[in-house]
């Protein structure tokens, strides 16, 4: 986040017409279920002795799921105003997840 704000505020000093709010996201779409199976699927691979695989994390949709709040059916940001105004395209969102993992767990 701090490389690509840099970068956005290097370019917009000489461009005023580069205002405007901004999505840092990653690429790619993903939930909680796909999510959470890449990450027992990293711990896997790195040997970390696991109970379930990913094929035992089941997802639920948002009508199986009853919370207090009212949550939206679509909350994906789009960060294509970002890659149009600055050219800078993020990596997948796998690939951040993945290494957070590998972080932690090589912590331990």
């Amino acid at each position: 986040i701090a490389d690509v704000t840099a970068e956005c505020i290097k370019k917009s000093l000489t461009n005023a017409d580069l205002a405007g709010i901004y999505n840092i996201v990653p690429s790619g779409e993903t939930n909680w279920c796909d999510y959470a199976r890449l990450i027992v699927r990293v711990a896997s691979k790195l040997g970390k002795s696991m109970t379930l695989s990913p094929e035992d994390i089941t997802g639920v949709t948002t009508a199986e799921y009853q919370t207090p709040a009212t949550r939206p059916l679509n909350s994906r940001l789009s960060a294509a105003k970002l890659k149009h105004d600055f050219g800078l395209d993020l990596p997948h969102w796998e690939c951040g997840v993945s290494a957070t993992v590998k972080s932690i767990l090589s912590l331990e």
